[in-house]
């Protein structure tokens, strides 16, 4: 598994949590807590990595935390964080019909939300970890 630093920007209270990647110029995320920091972060970092894949662009190799320290995304940063990605192939994107309890459903929207995720990107990771 490759490593990657993320930067986390905060502007106070009432604000989210901004977070970039310095080797992925372009992705960008946010969290609305900070206990959603490392969750958003993994998956704005999966799906664009798994976005430059489909695209047959090349996966940069991970700076070097005194690079990362000297970017410009640093630049203010509240804090430079590290998170495992795992750069692997992933089929093209299809739209999927599933039926679920309405309640069931009204909290995944609520949960995902509060991660700052998609019900679809929240719903993928779900079935990910269940399947690692």
């Amino acid at each position: 598994m490759t490593r990657y630093h993320f930067v986390v920007h905060h502007d106070g209270p009432g604000t989210s949590y901004g977070i970039s990647f310095p080797d992925f110029p372009g992705a960008i995320t946010v969290a609305r807590t900070q206990e959603h920091i490392y969750d958003a972060a993994k998956a704005a970092l999966e799906a664009h990595i798994a976005f430059l894949i489909r695209e047959g662009d090349p996966i940069p190799k991970p700076m070097l935390v005194d690079d990362v320290v000297a970017h410009e995304d640093a630049a203010g940063a509240l804090f430079i964080g590290l998170i495992q990605a795992e750069p692997r192939p992933t089929g093209r994107v299809v739209r999927a019909n599933i039926s679920m309890d309405e309640r069931l459903l009204h909290e995944i929207d609520r949960a995902a939300e509060a991660r700052g995720m998609t019900r679809s990107a929240f719903l993928a990771d779900g079935a990910r970890r269940m399947l690692a």
